[in-house]
């Protein structure tokens, strides 16, 4: 759209760097002078090309042509009075030539929140389209009904406004020029980027002994309104020479994404992405990321950091205006390979996000798995408005506006979280700023504190009983924990800090159920220490817990991976959380089944705690027993009782530990041939296992089918006087699963190396085989 928001680093609104002293201006010819503005427009310099350009016009108030140029750069300089004016005095003299600038009008009516008339004017404009030569045709054709779908949003969601506080920091931060990329390094340390002037400055740019101030990295410490800078960044990322801003940390802290603005070879001025590298408490220096993630002709800037689900791998969300996207600036996306230490090629982030505007300043919420960005391709309230989507990659659920007062009429911008979530911070051009040129010229940082916001934590204990795998059956081995009493719990506010919990020495009850802790309670919440397990308890520690974000917003069930947490000696875990979400926890350790918990917390209404404490099944390192596996006399067909067990048993097991490598075994008793018998069992063997993979979508690299034919019995087939033993051979013809390995980051259980057969084969997909 114009350089401030491609980068929101450009030199135009940081200082006005064109030679040329004002007498100079004077003497000059029109042609000249008009020469020059479009050079200092080109260079992205608004502000030398509005003097200028106004300056030409004194001599020649009646050149079109010239009034189009400065109403341009009105619009990127956002003055939008003057804008306005022009637009509307362009296309009152010239309708067929300067149909375009109808739009425009509307759009500066829009940005002072002059909805009514701007409908109207977005209603003449519809007759304008029609217009043949009309430039830029298939843009304005779907910003106009953005637009005339705004003129009636904005209304209703000023009338709805959010339960929020809108500070605007003081002048200890804000200064006269643009601040960006708020980032919270802690509840009450800020890091932004700034240019830390409050002036304009006139540079000749022909003069090289001369060196302009450029953005740099500061940190600022406060609350609500108050904060103090108290430097720059310490670190190898601000440059004496370059404008630097738009800073993110991976979500280990090891690394820190930022942009250098700089003027390529063809004289554009683009944003490059940077990383640095922590290594022993050192940060390395800079790296520009290699082509294409930073292509040499376009922009690539503000970077955000989050985790994708499938492989948990690092994803940065940036912006650009490369080829390929929807128009304007769209989100992209590439990849971090730790293992590799390697980066993706970049892809956009889907049409759900982009549009044929301008979407940017994305940040990712880890907590959440939420992106909120900016963007003009949506109804809002006039330009630039925050909105939020759920999901990563390319998947995303429909984008909502985040409201009044967060958005106004003006650009809002760079919205993000603070470690303690009841607050964070935005960028505005609203009025009421640290004006430079005009009332809403330059971006201001603001913060903002929820009135009515809800905290919400989760706590509990992994712990595991002994014995439970002498258990022969599936019934046996995964039932179910005895009800046991609910302790007293902890005061909530205690569990949302980094408090340490308190533990009592003589507690030796566990709960297995969920439990709610309200903010008024006052008994400390009770664990089990390690030193204190019962004769039938163990409190595990290594145990790897995983909180998953339950999303049903487009029809199908989605689960985005949130953090994951490994427990110390006393099997503690612990997660903030969010109101009216749904949830899920997976809990894995080597050698036991995954603990599964859903929950959600769509109808809590005050800061609480959840209590979950939770037992982890021990796998049996001996074969399980599958019971009501039947098959008809001779044959290998599965019956539909059988395929009942396998659904309400075996596939579960399977379906909530999809890291389990599992052999399915078959047996029969001693009547007939030995071989007969032994391919018999195979065949029953692979029924299961290919009922489980065409049917139940199980991968059939985790299945392996075994027939031991009458090989392995577990009863006598004869009683002791040599007669036949029915109930003998009843338990030997049966069918067993028992587990062989893990595909996991954990230990091997009980691994024998995976051999998939022919017939396993047959049902695999094409990219599988």
């Amino acid at each position: 759209m114009n350089a401030i928001k491609i980068g929101i680093l450009s030199i135009s609104f940081l200082i006005v760097s064109i030679g040329g002293t004002a007498q100079e201006k004077q003497y000059a010819s029109p042609g000249h002078i008009r020469k020059m503005a479009r050079t200092a427009e080109s260079l992205g310099d608004v502000y030398t090309a509005i003097d200028l350009y106004k300056t030409f016009l004194t001599a020649k108030p009646d050149n079109l042509k010239v009034s189009f140029r400065l109403a341009e750069c009105y619009r990127q300089a956002r003055d939008y009075e003057n804008a306005m004016s022009l637009y509307k005095k362009l296309y009152d003299a010239n309708p067929k030539k300067y149909g375009a600038t109808l739009f425009y009008y509307g759009q500066m009516l829009m940005q002072q929140g002059k909805y009514a008339d701007a409908k109207k004017v977005f209603v003449k404009f519809k007759k304008v389209l029609r217009t043949p030569t009309l430039k830029n045709k298939r843009y304005l054709k779907k910003m106009y009904k953005v637009m005339l779908k705004a003129c009636d949003l904005a209304p209703v969601l000023k009338d709805s406004a959010l339960k929020v506080l809108i500070y605007h920091l003081d002048t200890s931060v804000n200064k006269a020029h643009i601040e960006a990329s708020p980032l919270s390094l802690s509840a009450d340390t800020l890091l932004y980027s700034s240019l830390r002037s409050d002036k304009i400055t006139y540079y000749n740019i022909d003069d090289t002994t001369v060196k302009p101030p450029v953005r740099k990295f500061y940190v600022a410490t406060g609350q609500d309104a108050h904060w103090t800078t108290t430097g720059a960044f310490k670190g190898p990322f601000n440059d004496t020479t370059t404008n630097v801003a738009n800073g993110a940390f991976s979500p280990d802290g090891s690394r820190f994404y930022f942009t250098k603005t700089t003027q390529n070879k063809a004289g554009k001025i683009i944003s490059q992405i940077y990383v640095s590298q922590k290594t022993s408490g050192i940060w390395s220096s800079p790296k520009r990321l290699d082509e294409p993630i930073n292509d040499p002709f376009y922009t690539s800037t503000q970077p955000t950091v989050g985790i994708e689900s499938k492989k948990n791998r690092e994803v940065v969300y940036f912006v650009s205006d490369r080829p390929g996207g929807k128009g304007g600036t769209d989100i992209w996306y590439f990849l971090y390979d730790k293992t590799k230490d390697r980066y993706s090629r970049p892809r956009k982030a889907g049409s759900k996000l982009n549009t044929v505007g301008n979407e940017m300043t994305p940040y990712f919420d880890m907590t959440t798995h939420t992106l909120y960005f900016s963007s003009d391709g949506y109804p809002g309230l006039g330009g630039l408005d925050i909105f939020k989507t759920t999901g990563e990659l390319n998947k995303w659920s429909p984008p909502l506006n985040m409201g009044y007062p967060i958005n106004t009429e003006a650009d809002d911008l760079y919205f993000t979280i603070s470690k303690n979530r009841e607050t964070g911070f935005f960028t505005s051009n609203r009025k009421g700023g640290v004006a430079l040129k005009n009332p809403t010229c330059c971006d201001d940082l603001y913060s903002f504190r929820w009135t009515q916001y809800i905290h919400i934590a989760i706590r509990g204990i992994v712990f595991a009983k002994y014995n439970i795998a002498e258990n022969d059956t599936i019934e046996q081995v995964l039932a179910p924990a005895p009800e046991s009493p609910t302790q007293d719990s902890v005061v909530a506010d205690s569990l949302l800090t980094d408090t340490p919990i308190q533990h009592t020495a003589d507690s030796t009850i566990l709960t297995d159920s969920l439990t709610v802790v309200s903010s008024a309670d006052s008994v400390a919440r009770t664990f089990v220490p390690k030193t204190h397990e019962t004769d039938s308890t163990i409190l595990l520690d290594s145990a790897q817990v995983s909180l998953l974000l339950e999303d049903s917003s487009e029809g199908k069930p989605v689960e985005y991976l949130i953090e994951t947490f490994n427990t110390a000696s006393g099997g503690e875990y612990g997660f903030q959380l969010e109101r009216g979400n749904r949830y899920r926890l997976v809990v894995e350790k080597a050698g036991y089944f995954n603990g599964i918990v859903d929950f959600s917390t769509e109808d809590i209404n005050r800061s609480d705690t959840l209590i979950r404490d939770i037992e982890l099944k021990k796998i049996p390192m001996k074969a399980i027993v599958l019971e009501n596996i039947y098959y008809k006399f001779d044959k290998a067909d599965l019956t539909a009782i059988a395929k009942k067990t396998i659904d309400s048993l075996l596939y579960p097991i399977l379906k909530d530990n999809p890291k389990l490598i599992v052999e399915i075994s078959s047996h029969t008793d001693s009547k007939g041939n030995d071989d007969y018998n032994k391919r018999l069992s195979q065949r029953r063997a692979e029924s299961v296992v290919n009922y489980l993979i065409r049917e139940k979508g199980i991968d059939a690299r985790r299945l392996v089918a075994k027939g031991y034919g009458e090989s392995k019995p577990i009863a006598p087939n004869t009683n002791p006087d040599g007669s036949d033993n029915p109930k003998g051979r009843a338990k030997n013809r049966r069918t067993e699963f028992k587990i062989i390995g893990s595909s996991n980051q954990f230990s091997k259980i009980n691994y024998i190396p995976l051999k998939v057969n022919q017939k396993q084969r047959e049902v695999l997909s094409p990219q599988e085989k």
